[in-house]
């Protein structure tokens, strides 16, 4: 795993950026000697895969932390349809999916919302395909299989990403 603020570079020369992790402990007068108290954020994640078992283990993986699902779909399509109803902070999108792709969900979701804060998730070794994705607007890239450590490090990233 690469430092914070480290960039990797792919086989074609194209860089991801790597994961960071932000930690906000901001200082409160008035709440006794010097106390700091930790500012916690819920970031509402919509998970996007056609493996069960790997929406499971997303699941799985975010209990306890400041991530929840607030969503999840199986192929682009629904993805793109749970996107608009649920407005989720984060995206975990696959890249191969059957019917509609991750690459053409992404389009859409950022047609529809130009923001999205949208991390792109695969098993995937094509670096063309993974930096196509970027180019379109992808925010991170993060490869499968993972640890649940890896994805908190890759969802804080992609949370503090504009």
């Amino acid at each position: 795993m690469c430092s914070a603020g480290a960039r990797h570079p792919l086989a074609d020369g194209a860089l991801i950026p790597a994961p960071a992790v932000a930690t906000i402990a901001p200082k409160h007068g008035g709440h006794g000697e010097g106390a700091e108290e930790r500012m916690t954020r819920t970031y509402r994640v919509l998970a996007v895969d056609d493996s069960l078992g790997v929406l499971t283990l997303i699941g799985t993986y975010l209990k306890g932390s400041e991530f929840v699902v607030a969503g999840t779909a199986r192929d682009g399509k629904t993805a793109v349809e749970k996107y608009a109803k649920l407005k989720p902070d984060l995206v975990l999108l696959d890249i191969v999916m059957p019917e509609q792709g991750g690459q053409e969900t992404l389009k859409q979701v950022l047609a529809a919302d130009p923001g999205a804060r949208v991390g792109m998730i695969s098993s995937l070794a094509d670096h063309e395909v993974v930096a196509a994705c970027m180019a379109l607007g992808a925010k991170s890239y993060l490869k499968k299989p993972f640890s649940k450590q890896d994805l908190l490090d890759f969802l804080n990233a992609l949370a503090l990403q504009a």
